[in-house]
């Protein structure tokens, strides 16, 4: 399921439209949900939809509202069965096996036991923000990505608003 979902985050710079600059966009809206047992909070853009090609009971996919937002950012809360133990492998599970280069921005290890991982590949085509967060026996994940042809707009900024995203997931 994770590969089907990377796929698909970097098939998002394909296509004529030109992401927008998401970058200033004020995260006023708060989306509740549950992946697999575990409810969650996460804070979006306020036309931001649950995707409803994908609905699944371990994972909760975000978008903008709008025909075409395949170059626009996307949100996938996820459940780990199989988490990564350590934060050199929880690098190595979203970027390790990438062909392309990947620049990291951001890694570390939160108190709790969770991660934090940005990144972008060197034309900023493709950026993102993973993330783990944890409360008692509960590990899920946050993805936060935009990608597009031609370099996503404000990148350094785009950035730190996709880690704010992820940021603000919340286990109940």
């Amino acid at each position: 399921m994770r590969i089907a979902a990377l796929v698909l985050f970097a098939a998002c710079g394909g296509g004529n439209h030109h992401g927008e600059d998401w970058s200033g966009k004020p995260l006023d809206k708060t989306a509740t949900g549950k992946v697999d047992k575990y409810a969650f909070t996460i804070k979006m853009p306020s036309n931001f939809i649950e995707d409803p090609s994908g609905k699944s009971e371990l994972s909760k996919q975000y978008r903008p509202d709008m025909d075409d937002y395949f170059s626009e950012p996307s949100i996938m809360i996820t459940y780990d069965a199989i988490p990564a133990k350590t934060l050199e492998d929880f690098v190595q599970e979203r970027i390790g096996h990438e062909k392309k280069k990947r620049v990291v921005v951001t890694k570390k290890q939160t108190p709790d036991g969770g991660f934090v991982l940005s990144w972008h590949t060197e034309n900023n085509g493709w950026l993102g923000a993973d993330t783990v967060a944890v409360k008692g026996d509960a590990r899920v994940e946050c993805s936060a990505h935009q990608a597009t042809e031609g370099g996503v707009p404000s990148p350094e900024k785009t950035l730190a608003w996709l880690e704010s995203i992820c940021a603000s997931l919340t286990l109940q």
